[in-house]
């Protein structure tokens, strides 16, 4: 495979990246808004409703480290793209400056045909290519650790939000003694009436 392809294919692939991060960043987005619009405020408690306020704080923590993962990639990019022109120069340099120890007299577009000249600018972009590492590393820490806890609070919130909304009836045990109330204060209570005997006088 040729370097153009290669390069072709690489920035195929971080585009396709970016697309779904910007896809999954706009989910849990939603989901957020969605669970806090839908939210009633109540009284904590002990209960499973409880669980829908912890999973509307995991969906916004979310959202937030989707956010800043989206600002590392972009600034990873960036450098990237600055440190592989870097590298690019260093091996165009590198090759002028053979030809020109080769031949004095042809001219470069680095400085002409001066060696001293052209070994500076091989520095200076050597140099940028070195700077740009640790910058890299720095940032790819930042975007594996906000990967891994957005996925775990993501994950996280559509369970509580599973568990709070759908298993409550099956899991909330105060529910059918409730209903069991409810259901003896709705019957009609039955009238008890006592009939006494007529006692009767015979006639004198």
């Amino acid at each position: 495979m040729s370097h153009e392809n290669a390069k072709i294919l690489y920035q195929a692939a971080q585009d396709a990246q970016q697309k779904f991060e910007y896809f999954l960043t706009g989910a849990i987005g939603a989901m957020f808004a969605y669970t806090a619009q839908t939210y009633t405020p109540k009284k904590l408690d002990w209960t499973t409703s409880a669980l829908e306020p912890v999973a509307i704080i995991c969906f916004a923590v979310a959202f937030f480290l989707g956010i800043m993962r989206l600002d590392c990639l972009y600034h990873h990019l960036g450098i990237s793209s600055q440190q592989a022109q870097a590298e690019g120069d260093s091996k165009e340099i590198e090759k002028a400056l053979r030809v020109i120890e080769a031949d004095p007299l042809l001219r470069t577009p680095w400085s002409g045909n001066n060696p001293l000249q052209i070994e500076e600018e091989l520095r200076r972009s050597r140099s940028r290519a070195e700077s740009a590492k640790p910058i890299l590393a720095k940032l790819d820490g930042k975007i594996y650790s906000y990967y891994t806890w957005r996925n775990r609070l993501m994950v996280a919130g559509f369970s509580l939000i599973v568990v709070a909304k759908v298993a409550t009836p099956y899991l909330d045990t105060t529910q059918p003694l409730t209903k069991q109330t409810d259901r003896k204060a709705s019957e009609p209570q039955e009238l008890t009436t006592k009939v006494q005997p007529i006692s009767s006088s015979p006639k004198k």
